[in-house]
């Protein structure tokens, strides 16, 4: 078995959630990479990527011409062990990871499916069934806040992560939480999330403000030394997500003391690959995990479900309804929540076949 083309395909999707334009609840347009991996025995492997704009250093238009540069590697070569096709890419082509990630899931794909099994049973078996869902809650008033919650709350949400250093007023993100905590009582999560954006003083004295409440901080700088220092002046909770780039990343995190959670987001790790080894490093490490993704979906939200269900549910902190917050749907029988959970598919493969008329025409054949 070789595979023998790659198909690319510019889908455009809109999205009603995002973490770059919460403020205001409207929705953003986006692009959405599809690539299919064709074999000359008739198995076709999916991968996507959809960078929202404004959510991270990642151009969009250059993740195609990427994909071609690599073809060289990717045509002729036999897709059976993703291991070690992950290892030519990252050898052919340093960094680029969100092209990488696209091809890695496509070859789990379709490794999947010659086994005859789910991804999740080849990364070691379905740990966990129900995955709980994280609802985002944007940078806006307390009362607003408030209303989100209580409509999460009724689909049996219990996971919550809201914004924080949208406006740089370190006061109104205090009473963000404070007025979620008060509406989602004690038995659901909380997270503020800074994704970097915030300085260490305002970060602190949010932290301080809120102590008391049983919080998880995300973030809230851009380094791992920042980071610490807030952690050490608040005592509070602290989750890593953007400074997590590779296993190295982690160690010294760890050993900095601040890594309590980690948030790992397929795109940036480079696929299912690179996200099973980061996952095996904190549970190594006994840090508890997030799975997530910039945006995505159905076939990106379902590889990221498949690393989610191989892993323990004890060290599964809680996972993303990604394919439910784009439309259109790729492929209208993916994974869906139910009760404020979700479940990856149980298919061969990634367990999702997107709709080829919803696609349109496709941006490049290369064979």
């Amino acid at each position: 078995m070789a595979i023998n083309s790659i198909t690319i395909w510019h889908v455009p999707l809109a999205t009603l959630q995002t973490s770059v334009n919460q403020r205001t609840g409207q929705g953003i347009e986006t692009t959405s990479i599809v690539v299919a991996l064709s074999t000359t025995d008739g198995q076709v492997g999916w991968g996507e990527i959809c960078p929202l704009p404004g959510a991270g250093p990642v151009f969009v238009d250059g993740i195609a011409p990427a994909i071609a540069e690599l073809s060289e590697k990717i045509l002729g070569a036999d897709p059976s062990g993703p291991e070690a096709f992950f290892d030519t890419l990252d050898r052919a082509l340093p960094g680029h990871n969100e092209a990488k990630a696209a091809i890695d899931m496509a070859v789990w794909d379709i490794h999947g499916k010659q086994a005859g099994m789910a991804v999740h049973t080849l990364l070691g078996g379905r740990r966990t069934v129900g995955l709980p869902i994280c609802q985002e809650i944007g940078a806006m008033a307390a009362d607003e806040v408030v209303e989100m919650a209580k409509l999460s709350l009724s689909g049996g949400v219990r996971v919550f992560r809201v914004a924080l250093g949208h406006d740089q007023d370190w006061g109104r993100d205090a009473d963000r939480l404070v007025a979620l905590r008060e509406t989602v009582g004690r038995k659901a999560t909380i997270i503020g999330d800074w994704a970097g954006r915030g300085d260490r003083v305002s970060a602190i004295r949010t932290a301080r403000e809120t102590a008391g409440l049983d919080l998880i901080l995300e973030q809230p700088c851009a380094t791992i030394e920042e980071c610490a220092a807030v952690r050490l002046a608040s005592g509070q909770v602290m989750k890593l997500d953007e400074s997590l780039r590779g296993p190295g990343d982690v160690l010294a995190a760890h050993q900095a003391g601040v890594l309590d959670a980690a948030t790992l987001k397929l795109s940036r790790l480079g696929g299912i690959t690179q996200m099973r080894q980061m996952r095996d490093l904190c549970l190594l490490l006994g840090v508890p995990m997030s799975f997530e993704d910039i945006a995505s979906s159905d076939v990106g939200a379902s590889a990221v479900l498949q690393v989610a269900a191989s892993t323990p549910s004890n060290m599964m902190l809680y996972t993303q309804d990604l394919a439910g917050q784009l439309t259109p749907r790729l492929d209208r029988y993916g994974p869906a929540r139910r009760s404020g959970m979700i479940a990856a598919p149980v298919q061969a493969g990634l367990g999702v076949e997107p709709d080829l008329d919803a696609m349109g025409t496709p941006l490049a054949v290369l064979e």
